[in-house]
């Protein structure tokens, strides 16, 4: 790369509002890398999901507790123990604080990326900033870890049908399969997905009201409902 092609690639990209989004980031990661893992319930899970890679199947009936058991149990979030348990295998603790730390960042870098880091970049940062201090005593070492995650997603998929790229809706698909599986919170992204078609479908009944409300609209009304 000459030095011309490198300085039109730097103003291109190389602006104070990435600056903002790459410092934020880090720095959200590098905060995020130093928690240890408490003894809340993530051996617990861990334990699940060593127990449903031996066992090549998901347990109905509870395995640990004397006072329930063998009663029917759902063990809802057993693709994430799964998942624990592999990283744990393939690198121990220090495995899985990388995978703690990328999934909750990534998540974050998600939202950032759906309001469009070049124009809102600095904005998006702050937003980012004060919505993880509200949320950092979420940020244990267990199942939840991947709402992050797949919510970030989510609102990237949102974002970008917003804009009209009707596509990034059906990645809402794969989203809710992999999320149902993995924590509970799955149902705030159920809710926030309902708010977003609602809004959307009431839109267009504004603008059939008005007369507006062209056949491309209906149809794509239609297959977003």
């Amino acid at each position: 790369m000459g030095a011309r092609a490198l300085r039109e690639f730097a103003g291109r990209h190389l602006t104070l509002n990435t600056v903002w989004v790459v410092i934020v980031l880090a720095g959200l990661f590098v905060f995020i890398e130093q928690r240890q893992i408490r003894p809340n319930d993530f051996w617990w899970h861990l334990r699940l999901g060593e127990l449903i890679v031996e066992l090549r199947s998901i347990p109905s009936l509870e395995p640990f507790g004397f006072t329930i058991a063998g009663e029917q149990w759902l063990d809802q979030p057993w693709l994430a123990q799964v998942l624990l348990y592999a990283t744990f295998e393939l690198g121990g603790a220090t495995a899985i604080l990388l995978l703690h730390g990328l999934a909750i960042t990534g998540g974050y870098a998600l939202v950032l990326l759906a309001v469009r880091p070049r124009d809102y970049g600095r904005a998006g940062a702050i937003a980012v900033l004060v919505g993880a201090a509200a949320s950092s005593m979420n940020w244990a070492v267990r199942p939840q870890m991947f709402s992050f995650l797949l919510f970030g997603a989510l609102i990237y998929a949102i974002e970008r049908h917003r804009r009209g790229d009707t596509r990034w809706l059906w990645l809402t698909v794969p989203i809710f399969f992999v999320w149902a599986n993995t924590h509970g919170v799955f149902v705030y992204g159920v809710a926030v997905l309902g708010i977003y078609i609602s809004s959307r479908l009431v839109e267009l009944a504004l603008r059939a009201r008005r007369g507006e409300a062209t056949e491309a609209q209906w149809r794509e009304g239609a297959t977003t409902a």
